[in-house]
């Protein structure tokens, strides 16, 4: 991960609530000293606040950044994390791809998949694939969310009532070990509670950043039964084995 890149996810982090520089220094695998010279950028650029222990998000930023940001973010950790993820689709499956840029990127991936039925909120995952020959794609309709370009609401979960899907590839604006998966809208959980319904199994897909140790206030989505994580090599030892002891199976891309 080049300086910028780490930079990038520090604000994308903090936008959830304050994280401390040890807890930043393990994230990334970086010296303390490293993260402090990274808040001083930060701070000086007015993109966090910097507290006793670490930084916080600017007040007036919101906890979740546009899908333009986003892209910019952990994308070499994105682009092998959606790349191992097309490797559990096989022919003539019924997906389920949330909204994200992971799962956008999962989407570029399945243009040339075979018979595969795939149901999204996202218009990132529908422009992805509407050319591609053999995807049939159920977009859920639903309030559009601008900032995340996807579909929430009664209308979007009330497809998810007459489907069955083998497989849901979530995205999160955050996973914590003992909470499971935050959103910072409700209606974002709503959805993911009616496809956990819909789906034999769920897969999330989350770069290291989105691990955290703390509990930032949100919507709280807990692990369900039959899940699965993906994430990257970055992520701390200590988050992966929390992971481990609280419910999804963990899948390291080394």
């Amino acid at each position: 991960m080049t300086t910028q890149s780490r930079r990038d996810t520090i604000v994308e982090m903090v936008r959830l609530g304050e994280v401390s520089v040890a807890e930043l220094a393990r994230t990334f695998e970086v010296t303390e000293s490293t993260v402090r010279r990274d808040l001083a950028r930060l701070a000086g650029e007015q993109r966090i606040v910097r507290t006793f222990s670490g930084a916080t998000g600017r007040p007036e930023a919101e906890a979740e950044a546009p899908t333009s940001v986003r892209a910019q973010t952990a994308r070499q950790a994105k682009h092998r994390i959606a790349t191992h993820a097309r490797t559990m689709i096989p022919p003539s499956a019924w997906v389920y791809l949330d909204a994200g840029t992971t799962c956008a990127g999962l989407a570029q991936r399945l243009v040339d998949a075979e018979d595969v039925t795939v149901v999204t909120p996202s218009l990132l995952v529908v422009r992805a694939l509407a050319k591609a020959p053999r995807v049939t794609v159920l977009a859920t309709g639903g309030r559009l969310r601008p900032i995340s370009e996807a579909f929430v609401g009664r209308e979007a979960e009330r497809l998810l009532q007459h489907v069955s899907i083998d497989t849901a590839f979530f995205s999160a604006d955050a996973v914590h070990p003992a909470r499971g998966i935050l959103e910072v809208d409700t209606d974002q959980i709503a959805l993911k509670e009616a496809v956990v319904r819909a789906a034999r199994r769920v897969v999330v897909l989350a770069d290291a950043s989105k691990i955290i140790d703390h509990v930032p206030a949100g919507y709280w989505l807990p692990w369900p039964r039959e899940c699965e994580i993906v994430v990257d090599a970055a992520a701390a030892q200590h988050q992966l084995d929390a992971l481990r002891a609280t419910g999804p199976t963990v899948t390291l891309l080394t």
